[in-house]
């Protein structure tokens, strides 16, 4: 196979995994990544195999970035390996004894006959089995296309970024037509039904920070390309690249969504000032009033939620958004100081944070809204370290890529720029979560990338792929219709054997403790009961500031005749919500 068929076959697998994330966003259904990334380290593999008469750099890898690639999925792969509860000492004994208490848990279900009695549960050193899982396919779709991008031939490299930013403009239309003439209600794409969440879905996505993420960082590609038209003298290929800058821009601006518009400004910003760097100072020049036109039109725009969001920008530390974000952030540091070293495993905040919150807000958090804060928890120091590693490979071999290009000098400009903004979105936001996010991120920054030239290259790229198509293979079995096992609407809807599998899958989740017990509480028997009761104390012990579970908890209590549980548990929702009435038996309430 020669370059250019190499070249053709990268930018087509990347291409159409873009395409699908987009039509088939995992917001609806995790499979599409998982395809996504099989295929994309399916095609990282075949170009591995050395070629007669192809370029040393067809064949090698990325080197460096390689290596620590490797290592990333091996310390998420290694969390997620099943043990039997007594041998899960080596992980600490904070999880040890997580996972005794979860283990007898489910042989008490099984003596009951919630479950099959003798069943065994496995444990991970993941405090979320599921969102590791996810995490792991995540991983090797982002590093199969950051290593398919940097093989890409110079006029490939500027189609994909065509390609993308095209991408990015049907994505800011569709998202324009949803905000002001055709919402979507509860659905992607106005078809695909999504759990409700307030404000509504916007084209692919659930969140509207990410759709305004996503766009920020396309935005520097297409006003670089702009700029290389009108230098080359291309007039009609300037204004036709024109177009998608203008609807990005003009979408991330209506979109209410201030994370985007500083993100937005941070990669205008970076871009105006690079450019006055590869001598294009008029294109520089211009990018600035771009930069201040892009806010005046946010200020001046006639829109009273537009006025709104402004309003909260101008007050920002009495805004909810900041309160929750910063609270969220120091709590998070509490779950670090508790699994300091290896984390809580990759998405494992969402299985933890209840336990050590300090807010006692009904809104379900699954991320921190910080990547940083995020990486510390799940990850802790030994995945801050490899994350560091990661960085520093990724500029060494940009750096060494730079002298010989594939792309114009105005174009890395571009690029850089759209680092500058995924970096200040990762500080307010966890866009890198979101699987379309990611790949097209990673792609653009891949094209900075060239493949490292050296002998012993070839070998190692094609162990590093073997591994990285195993690692998306293996986790897209393993979590083959068990990827929602950490989602409370799943729960609310699993029979007592799929939560018994759950809580072995995230022990310290107090929704599937909750669950549980609802489901033994339900049968109307002593022994049903008394489990019941011990999987509530579990739950309101992993989130100690739920009021609705201690709610239910007095209740159950008061009818299994424990008033002074009873009553200990309805002082406590009073504690959390003063007006809210727990309805005990006359007797208790006396006691109170």
């Amino acid at each position: 196979m020669t370059d250019r068929a190499k070249s053709v076959l990268s930018a087509s697998a990347l291409s159409l995994a873009a395409i699908a994330l987009t039509l088939v966003p995992t917001g609806y259904s995790f499979m599409t990544l998982s395809v996504c990334a099989v295929c994309l380290a399916t095609v990282k593999l075949l170009l591995c195999l050395p070629a007669r008469g192809a370029s040393p750099e067809s064949s090698a890898g990325l080197g460096p970035v390689e290596r620590v690639a490797v290592i990333a999925l091996v310390f998420v792969f290694l969390s997620l390996l099943p043990l039997p509860a007594p041998l899960t000492r080596i992980t600490g004994s904070g999880r040890h004894a997580q996972n005794t208490l979860a283990a007898n848990a489910v042989s008490e279900a099984g003596n009951t006959g919630l479950v099959p009695a003798g069943t065994q549960p496995l444990f991970s050193a993941t405090r979320n089995k599921a969102g590791t899982l996810r995490v792991l396919t995540l991983l090797a779709a982002c590093f199969s296309a950051l290593s398919l991008a940097s093989r890409l031939t110079p006029p490939h490299r500027r189609r994909m970024l065509t390609v993308l930013v095209w991408t990015g403009a049907a994505l800011a239309a569709a998202g324009i037509v949803s905000l002001y003439w055709r919402h979507q209600g509860d659905t992607l794409w106005w078809k695909l039904p999504v759990s409700h969440a307030l404000p509504p879905p916007i084209a692919c996505f659930r969140n509207r920070n990410h759709f305004a993420a996503l766009l920020a960082a396309l935005l520097p590609p297409a006003i670089a390309l702009t700029v290389e038209n009108t230098y080359g003298k291309r007039p009609f290929s300037a204004v036709l690249s024109a177009v998608p800058a203008f609807v990005m821009a003009a979408a991330v601006a209506v979109s209410g969504s201030r994370g985007g518009w500083v993100a937005c400004l941070a990669g205008m910003v970076f871009l105006a000032f690079g450019l006055l760097t590869v001598r294009r100072a008029i294109a520089g020049i211009a990018m600035i009033f771009l930069a201040c036109a892009f806010v005046g039109t946010i200020l001046s725009a006639p829109s009273n939620y537009l006025h709104d969001r402004v309003a909260d920008l101008r007050r920002m530390e009495k805004s909810d958004s900041y309160i929750t974000r910063t609270s969220a952030w120091r709590d998070s540091l509490r779950i670090w100081k508790a699994y300091p070293f290896l984390g809580v495993g990759a998405n494992g905040f969402r299985a933890t944070y209840p336990q050590f919150r300090t807010t006692s807000e009904s809104s379900f958090m699954t991320h921190p809204e910080n990547e940083y804060v995020q990486l510390l928890v799940d990850g802790g120091l030994a995945g801050v370290m490899i994350a560091l590693m990661l960085a520093a490979a990724f500029a060494y071999l940009a750096k060494r890529s730079l002298p010989s290009a594939a792309i114009q000098p105005t174009l890395v400009v571009a690029l850089c720029a759209t680092m500058a903004s995924v970096l200040t979105t990762a500080a307010i936001d966890f866009a890198m979560h979101i699987p379309l996010y990611a790949v097209v991120v990673v792609t653009l920054l891949g094209l900075l990338l060239s493949p490292v030239p050296e002998p012993a290259m070839p070998r190692f790229a094609f162990g590093a792929s073997a591994l990285i198509l195993a690692a998306a293979v293996a986790a897209g079995i393993w979590s083959a219709g068990r990827a929602r096992r950490d989602d409370p609407v799943w729960m609310s809807k699993a029979g007592p054997d799929e939560l018994a599998s759950a809580l072995a899958w995230s022990p310290t989740s107090s929704y599937t403790w909750y669950y549980l017990g609802r489901k033994a509480w339900g049968r109307l028997d002593a022994d049903g009961t008394a489990f019941g009761e011990k999987c509530l104390s579990r739950a309101v012990a992993y989130d100690p500031n739920n009021y609705r579970i201690w709610r239910e908890l007095a209740l159950l209590r008061a009818g299994m005749g424990d008033s002074k549980g009873a009553e200990a548990a309805a002082r406590r929702v009073r504690d959390l919500r003063a007006w809210v009435h727990v309805a005990l038996p006359a007797g208790i309430e006396q006691e109170q």
